[in-house]
């Protein structure tokens, strides 16, 4: 599992984006095996890293607010932080020797 923090003022949103590979492929271009790849991400803004409370984030995309709490923030607290949580399978199976690529591009846009 891969963990990633945002950090930002407590009122801010940011838009995420997970954009991966239906499989990874060889750099060898005499080879047309592939490795099946599925990676999903999920968020947690409590502002505690937990996974275990996280929440899955439909069609790896989404509009979320940094901080989802409703108590008073003091002004020590104005910066807050939120975990993105990358986890999924890679399957290999049959496959000839090589190296095996794909590119995960994981974008974040302040709002």
């Amino acid at each position: 599992m891969g963990i990633f923090s945002i950090k930002a003022y407590h009122t801010q949103s940011v838009i995420i984006t997970l954009d991966t590979p239906e499989a990874l492929t060889s750099i060898n271009p005499a080879i047309d095996d592939l490795i099946p790849l599925d990676l999903e991400i999920a968020f947690n803004n409590t502002g505690v890293n937990n996974a275990s409370n996280a929440t899955i984030l439909e069609n790896k995309s989404g509009f979320i607010s940094i901080y989802d709490g409703d108590e008073e923030i003091s002004q020590s607290e104005i910066w807050k932080e939120m975990y993105l949580y990358i986890y999924g399978s890679i399957e290999i199976g049959n496959i000839r020797n090589g190296v095996y690529t794909g590119d995960i591009i994981l974008s974040i846009e302040y709002d």
